[in-house]
């Protein structure tokens, strides 16, 4: 079996892939006395693919880890397979990694792969260049709100237009197709559960400009994870109006009137009962339909999303993002809810053990 080295010698290709950029910048920086590494990664990628009877298969998979290796991996908003970015040598090894039981944290190291909260492997690509684009960001701001207008498509944009976001753009090219509507002064934002349609996007115009746009860039790249999720067939995102209040089994009540008896008997505003409380709510929340919404692994994801978008690279990778922690999950994914589609609402562990019986 030739190589692919051997295969495509003295040809060179009409188009490059969305990785060369990155991988010349690469190379072209190394200093003088990488030369040595930069010749054993060309001899990997020599050695790591061959062309077979499918088409390019994987020769060598030392070979192929090793240069992997050595290619930046970007995080950010969670893709999948539908993604031109998406990573089928570091899938398909973090699949195998974890079939030997390897740790996820580890799997997430070694790959920027991991099993999301719905059981679908997804990897991440970079919001940190996500930008607004000037002028266009001013003009958005003294749009009108799209409610109530004539013409609501007057008080819309491009996404484009009104950012700049490479990494979305070369991932999933659709994306270029949704338009972005002027939302309330109160801020927040929606998303259309179309893929690749529409989102709105609030302007809190309280914060100031500076305070306003930091809040609205973390509300678009939640919307934008919801956009990713529609095409992706992901665990879908919702509202406080597909619940219920409901009431809590017995023993939730017992801890609850536990917890309230103890910090009435504390002195307001001490960090005793400030922790008593935030204890309680936290037990209580999640029987509201606010706090089954916040459960919903759609918009969990969402929210991780948008809290990891400035971390560094070597932080992303450290930093395994669906577990509860800081720049990862706000919530406990034993909590969660998994909405699909026209499926009806269920716990995760019961999805989990769903798999487990079609298994």
């Amino acid at each position: 079996m030739a190589t692919l080295a051997e295969l495509l010698k003295g040809y060179t290709p009409p188009t490059e892939s969305a990785l060369a950029d990155p991988i010349k910048q690469h190379f072209k920086t190394l200093p003088a006395q990488t030369a040595a590494n930069l010749a054993k990664q060309r001899q990997n990628i020599d050695q790591a693919l061959a062309i077979g009877n499918n088409g390019i298969e994987i020769a060598d998979a030392q070979a192929l880890n090793e240069f992997m290796a050595e290619v930046p991996n970007a995080a950010g908003i969670f893709i999948g397979p539908e993604s031109k970015l998406w990573n089928k040598e570091n899938a398909y090894k973090a699949a195998q990694m974890l079939k030997k039981d390897v740790p996820a944290e580890e799997v997430w190291k070694a790959t920027g792969t991991a099993r999301g909260l719905d059981n679908q492997f997804k990897q991440e690509i970079s919001d940190a260049e996500m930008a607004f684009n000037d002028p266009a960001y001013g003009q958005f701001r003294r749009m009108r709100e799209y409610v109530g207008q004539e013409q609501p498509r007057k008080h819309s944009m491009s996404l484009y237009d009104l950012v700049s976001h490479e990494q979305l753009k070369k991932s999933y090219p659709e994306s270029s197709d949704i338009g972005v509507y002027r939302g309330g002064i109160e801020g927040g934002g929606s998303s259309s559960p179309i893929a690749w349609d529409v989102v709105t996007l609030g302007v809190p115009v309280w914060e100031g400009k500076t305070g306003s746009k930091k809040a609205m860039e973390n509300t678009l790249i939640h919307e934008l994870q919801h956009q990713v999720q529609e095409h992706e067939g992901f665990a879908k995102g919702g509202d406080t109006g597909l619940f219920k209040e409901l009431t809590p089994p017995k023993e939730i009540l017992d801890k609850l009137q536990t917890l309230k008896a103890r910090y009435e008997k504390l002195p307001g505003g001490s960090e005793e009962r400030s922790k008593l409380v935030n204890q309680y709510f936290d037990m209580a929340g999640k029987y509201t339909p606010y706090g089954q919404y916040k459960n919903l692994a759609g918009e969990a994801e969402a929210r991780l999303a948008a809290s990891r978008q400035k971390l560094t690279e070597q932080q992303r990778k450290d930093i395994f993002p669906f577990k509860q922690q800081k720049y990862g999950l706000d919530v406990n994914p034993d909590d969660l809810l998994i909405r699909n589609y026209d499926k009806p609402i269920i716990t995760r562990k019961q999805m989990l053990e769903d798999l487990l019986i079609k298994k």
